[in-house]
């Protein structure tokens, strides 16, 4: 169930893609649904007439400044005292995911004896709700930033707002000081008319449910497996490979929760620096070890690491925009758990295969 609570009656509710991930086996993902609406619209700004815009505001900590405002084409921004509004969307009874922008309804339930086995009988949460919401912060210093923004989807103008404004922001803070800029109040997406009025374009996070989810078991016999494999082997390590590992596994971390998915990418690289190139210039291991443990000759590897490696380079000098594809992330990402699971001494088949997939290799 989808429940809207904005306060404009401009709203829409969208449906998940038509390629809905799996629910099924270990590596399946909920359905995910999100709201899109609008706040601030009246009748001399309906919503969708204006040109798509970025805004974010940040108060200053006991830091009085005076009013200017300083506008260029596409960015406006503007030094003040006053009244700072701001909304957005809450999931209620939702948690925050692995994956970024992603919130999941969770399931409960109990262990009910059934003869010798155990049931477990979880209570089916499939109520999905969205609220919106405003307030405004009264009487504040703030600073101001509208920035017109070219990109399409909400997560891609969000960080072309933010790298965009990565310069100004920091000349600002290295001028005046960390206390200028020294809380966020608000970031958000909307639309900017020529009067300088900003609507407020409400972009939910994605909500999905545990309960679409198929329930499997993870046997006690595989927990025994991997305490005396895995676990065993790596607790045998000399410390120093067990520090060059712990390494790689924080930055496998820090990864997967990035905020953004060209930070994503560039941490996923670290994690291959850390496992297997002793120099960072050469890619050489890499290929050895994926054709040792998923296949094919060093050679087959030679275009995809490649291809890796050389887009890691052009996004960390500069040579190319910060911009990077969901798939690529997806794609490095598959890569560096194959490779974190040879430092563990296995590789699951399915991981492998869409390795070998995707280097063209035939086994």
């Amino acid at each position: 169930m989808c429940e809207g609570s904005e306060k404009d009656a401009h709203s829409r509710v969208e449906t998940p893609p038509i390629e809905a991930p799996p629910t099924t086996g270990r590596y399946g993902q909920p359905h995910f649904w999100t709201l899109s609406g609008w706040q601030g619209t009246d009748e001399e700004h309906p919503p969708g007439e204006a040109r798509p815009a970025y805004r974010a505001v940040y108060k200053t900590l006991r830091l009085g400044i005076p009013a200017a405002e300083f506008g260029w084409p596409n960015l406006r921004v503007r030094f003040g005292h006053g009244d700072v509004a701001r909304g957005g969307v809450t999931l209620p009874g939702a948690t925050p995911a692995r994956q970024r922008d992603r919130w999941i309804l969770p399931e409960a339930g109990p262990l009910v004896p059934d003869g010798e086995m155990v049931q477990y009988e979880p209570r089916i949460n499939m109520h999905y709700q969205f609220a919106g919401w405003e307030d405004i912060v009264e009487e504040v210093f703030f600073v101001e930033f509208v920035l017109l923004t070219a990109a399409e989807k909400p997560r891609d103008r969000l960080a072309e707002g933010r790298r965009t404004l990565a310069s100004l922001k920091t000349m600002l803070e290295l001028r005046f000081g960390p206390r200028l800029l020294g809380l966020e109040l608000t970031e958000e997406l909307g639309e900017l008319f020529d009067d300088g009025h900003f609507n407020r374009s409400l972009q939910s996070q994605e909500l999905g449910a545990e309960s679409q989810l198929d329930a499997i078991p993870i046997t006690n016999e595989e927990t025994l497996l991997w305490a005396h494999g895995e676990l065993n082997r790596h607790v045998e390590r000399p410390v120093v490979e067990k520090e060059r590992i712990s390494l790689a596994c924080d930055w496998y971390w820090s990864a997967i929760h990035a905020d953004q998915l060209v930070t994503e990418y560039i941490e996923l690289w670290f994690v291959v620096e850390a496992l297997v190139m002793p120099d960072d210039s050469n890619i050489r291991p890499v290929r050895a070890r994926l054709a040792e443990w998923i296949g094919g000759d060093e050679k087959d590897w030679q275009e995809v690491v490649g291809r890796h490696f050389g887009r890691r380079s052009k996004l960390v000098h500069g040579h190319e925009p910060r911009v990077v594809a969901q798939a690529d992330v997806e794609d490095l990402r598959v890569l560096v758990e194959a490779l974190l699971q040879t430092e563990f001494g296995t590789v699951d088949e399915e991981r492998a295969s869409r390795l070998r997939t995707s280097a063209g290799i035939e086994l």
